[in-house]
């Protein structure tokens, strides 16, 4: 009972935000990535070392439509990022397994330029307001600098993406290695953004598709994939979206296992029913550090999935995971900045013009990196087999 009460009374701990110096405070929006990061990180893994974090006890973690048990095992800094050794269960008590087979019992998760705040629309502090210069909407957030949290969330995430369950686990392995990688936010690289071609006249479809540009978001919080329709096969927007990630990182010699592109879904909307399908392919922008108009007509039509994300399942407050085949896996650099787009399949891709008689708006939007380093922003979650693995090594608590 004792022991009961013990772990009760530190799992309350764990909900209550705790006092630390702030982040977000430390850091200068001029810095470089790799700046920005060493300070994240440094002052993430000093957090679990001061014990703001309980060592070797179960959190349970509800987010991005699953709820799991996570015991954090060990902290360190690395370049870039964080390593963070972690086993999982389910609300059940089973034990999750990781690997190809699912037999490693505690997953390594890298985690480079980590996130520092979470969504809390009730009591957040931090205001993020943003005006949509495509639509002039407003959007406002409410978030909380608690790190620990987003480190938390951010491997609930992963664990729903490489996590198996009733697997035949080993006892004190580590096997692969789970890496997150994020883009920049802001005219930064790795970049994110929007470019779209935007017209006062409406135009054809082939006048749309195939023109050239004319705007691009680099600094703003959302990511979209966006049509208008005027009139009569006659349009006036289109949208593709350019995802840049450095993922070199991850030792040439490693063996890329899987790669999943996670879009956290922000709204959507269908007023002519098309049901605008999405999904990822590779592109060619001028920079990998900013985004320039002529960047529109500069993204592929090759799926890295082999398998288009439906406009129904697209979710509104969760992570929407794409799963790349070989061909995207193949197409992830171990040894420069990989460059991917994100847009409409079924219409864009396909070269399909959008029937309606009438005016109309398709829209899917997720957050992009400029969502201020949330546990929500888009990335990219990367398993691969590190050159040498086995029976943990004895862990030192600092």
């Amino acid at each position: 009972m004792k022991k009961f009460i013990l772990f009760l009374l530190l799992s309350m701990f764990l909900f209550i935000p705790q006092s630390y110096a702030r982040i977000i405070e430390m850091i200068n929006p001029a810095d470089s990535v790799k700046t920005t990061s060493e300070i994240k990180s440094r002052e993430i893994a000093g957090m679990f070392k001061q014990g703001l974090f309980p060592k070797a006890i179960k959190q349970r973690v509800s987010f991005s439509g699953i709820t799991v048990d996570i015991e954090i095992l060990e902290v360190k800094v690395i370049e870039g990022g964080i390593e963070v050794l972690a086993k999982a269960w389910g609300i059940k008590g089973d034990a999750i397994g990781f690997g190809v087979d699912g037999s490693v019992e505690i997953e390594r998760f890298k985690i480079y330029n980590p996130p520092v705040c979470v969504e809390d629309p009730i009591n957040g502090s931090i205001i993020r307001d943003n005006i949509n210069p495509i639509t002039k909407e407003v959007m406002q957030r409410k978030l909380r600098e608690d790190p620990i949290w987003a480190i938390l969330e951010t491997i609930a995430h992963n664990v729903k993406i490489v996590g198996k369950v009733n697997a035949a686990i080993v006892k004190n392995t580590i096997g692969n290695t789970t890496s997150t990688f994020y883009p920049a936010a802001g005219a930064v690289e790795p970049v994110d953004g929007t470019p779209y071609r935007n017209v006062a006249v409406p135009e054809t479809w082939a006048a749309l598709r195939d023109g050239v540009g004319t705007n691009v978001l680099v600094s703003d919080a959302t990511l979209y994939i966006q049509m208008i329709q005027d009139a009569l096969l006659l349009y006036t927007q289109l949208t593709r979206n350019i995802v840049c990630i450095d993922a070199t990182a991850i030792a040439d010699t490693d063996t890329i296992d899987s790669v999943t592109a996670s879009v956290w879904g922000f709204s959507k909307q269908d007023t002519g029913a098309h049901a605008p399908t999405s999904d990822w392919y590779t592109s060619t922008p001028a920079s990998t550090s900013n985004l320039v108009i002529a960047d529109y007509i500069q993204t592929g039509t090759v799926s890295q999935t082999g398998s288009p994300m439906t406009y129904a399942a697209f979710t509104v407050g969760a992570y929407n995971d794409y799963t790349f085949n070989a061909t995207g896996r193949g197409n992830l650099s171990k040894t420069a900045i990989s460059k991917f787009a994100w847009k409409n399949e079924n219409y864009d891709v396909a070269n399909v013009a959008p029937s309606g008689s009438s005016s109309f708006t398709y829209t899917l939007r997720g957050y992009s990196a400029d969502g201020a380093g949330t546990a929500n922003d888009v990335k990219f979650v990367v398993t691969h087999t590190a050159v040498a693995s086995g029976f943990i090594p004895k862990i030192t608590w600092w």
